[in-house]
């Protein structure tokens, strides 16, 4: 019997059904639910946690039903816990699920007018260099790892000799 709350799972893969590129994936007791190999929510024993834009994540915290994902004390910006009892009413559970939807959809338009190219004469991958293959996949699986790269990524770009 998996960790997770199974009923909630099965509503949540009711509502994403017609989504197009969404993977599941069991993950520390979890179930963790991508959309073009980036997270997009997670359904878990107490609740779910939902990937917010920064306006929808700040919004999200003046919810009484919704608080910061934390771990190891470092509150992981975009990531929110929503208590399982207000995702009991289908409209609510949708709600959050439109909400992910939405920012993974405003984050896939943003990659698609990145230039792939920016003239700048040389070839950076796009994580600058600084990780592995194998440091990718991680972040890409686990969004605690995710945010935290992307901590480090922020603090190398400001401090590029550090």
């Amino acid at each position: 019997m998996p960790a997770y709350d199974s009923q909630l799972a099965d509503r949540v893969r009711q509502l994403l059904s017609a989504e197009t590129g969404v993977e599941e994936q069991d993950m520390f007791g979890a179930l963790l639910f991508r959309m073009r190999g980036k997270m997009l929510l997670a359904v878990g024993g107490a609740g779910m946690m939902c990937r917010l834009d920064a306006d929808r994540y700040r919004e999200a915290l003046s919810q009484p039903a919704c608080r910061p994902v934390v771990s190891n004390g470092t509150v992981y910006e975009g990531y929110v816990n929503v208590a399982a009892a207000a995702l009991a009413d289908e409209t609510a559970l949708q709600h959050w699920v439109g909400q992910s939807l939405h920012t993974a959809a405003a984050e896939q338009e943003a990659d698609t007018q990145t230039p792939a190219n920016d003239d700048s004469g040389g070839s950076q991958p796009e994580n600058g260099g600084s990780q592995t293959a194998t440091a990718q996949t991680d972040t890409q699986e686990n969004p605690a790892a995710q945010a935290e790269s992307e901590k480090t990524e922020s603090a190398q770009s400001e401090n590029p000799a550090g």
